[in-house]
């Protein structure tokens, strides 16, 4: 895309959970390579289909990167509804809007939705391997893969 001047002008992204550890480093590259960034936290719930809708139909992001995620692994046994809102229904919701405003979105997840075996010594885990979770964490984290897709 270009301006009337021949300025290239990058897409808008919006990065939930743009202020954690992952999303907060991808929002400062992001950022210095020139592109308009939303990196949004826990002021934007990103598990509201409410909210969500107003916020893409305002800003109307062309490219969404989710970084949010419930990530106290041990406390999601006990957190289990806690869990599910931000590894399961928040990508389903985020998924959604950007399907219904064309914009190209990523899910980042966790290598917990996997059993631990890989197929083969020789080569790292692929997201077409079988999946096997074995906690509350790792399933939110695949549920919430799922409805992403």
């Amino acid at each position: 895309m270009t301006t009337n001047n021949n300025k290239a002008v990058l897409p808008t992204l919006w990065i939930p959970g743009g202020r954690g550890m992952l999303g907060s480093l991808l929002a400062t590259r992001a950022a210095a390579a020139g592109m308009h960034v939303l990196a949004t936290g826990r002021d934007v719930d990103a598990a509201d289909r409410d909210v969500v809708d107003a916020f893409v139909a305002l800003h109307r992001p062309a490219l969404i990167v989710n970084c949010a995620a419930w990530t106290a692994v041990d406390l999601a046994e006990t957190e289990r509804d806690a869990a599910h809102r931000a590894n399961a229904v928040l990508p389903a919701v985020v998924g959604v809007a950007a399907a219904r405003i064309g914009a190209r979105a990523l899910h980042v997840s966790t290598d917990y939705v996997f059993d631990g075996r890989a197929p083969s010594p020789e080569r790292p885990l692929r997201e077409d391997d079988p999946t096997g979770p074995a906690s509350v964490y790792s399933a939110t984290k695949r549920e919430g893969e799922l409805a992403f897709l």
